[in-house]
């Protein structure tokens, strides 16, 4: 599981964060490898690949998270039998900000429908409500996925905490409105 826990040091901790998410941002891809986190559940297995950070204006548009599904290959065949089929599964977070670390804590569990991920954000306990050249983003968290049975159940789960580590129940990135936490959205893979 990835490490990143809500910093207790609010100033030191949260510049910490910053150091590190300029180093995220600054590899050739843009992207950061996680290393392999694989995880075999009953009805699929599950490796999260990497955690990335989208601040394309199209992707700022909807504020609502999503899970997107996308499937490598088209089957070769129709069938109803989802055995061995891989797809990439992609949960986009909620529209967030500059007072925001890009370092996103991870926990994947399994269910019985399928798994669920859990996604913690960690936000500046400085933060005061508004945000100078506040710079737009979404986080993206991919996960590879090879399917054992039809119909598995996908559910993601972004929560927020504060530096101090105290957990929000609401949190505003300027200029949208204010969201409730947690935020949960579930999709079917078949």
């Amino acid at each position: 599981m990835n490490t990143v826990a809500c910093y207790h040091s609010a100033v030191s901790g949260f510049t910490k964060a910053i150091s590190v998410c300029a180093l995220v941002l600054l590899t050739p891809d843009g992207h950061a490898e996680e290393g392999v986190k694989a995880r075999q559940c009953a009805k699929a297995d599950v490796r999260l690949i990497r955690i990335s950070v989208d601040s394309r204006s199209e992707a700022l548009l909807s504020t609502t998270p999503q899970i997107i599904e996308i499937t490598p290959k088209p089957p070769s065949e129709t069938t109803s039998n989802a055995m061995g089929k891989a797809v990439t599964v992609i949960a986009v977070g909620p529209v967030l900000g500059s007072m925001d670390s890009h370092e996103i804590e991870t926990r994947l569990e399994c269910t019985t429908n399928g798994f669920a991920l859990t996604a913690t954000i960690t936000r500046s306990a400085d933060y005061s409500g508004s945000a100078l050249k506040n710079l737009l983003w979404r986080p993206r968290i991919e996960l590879a996925v090879v399917l054992k049975k039809p119909n598995v159940i996908v559910e993601v789960t972004w929560k927020i905490c504060l530096t101090t580590g105290a957990d929000l129940n609401h949190a505003q990135t300027p200029p949208y409105s204010e969201q409730k936490y947690p935020i949960t959205t579930v999709k079917t893979l078949q």
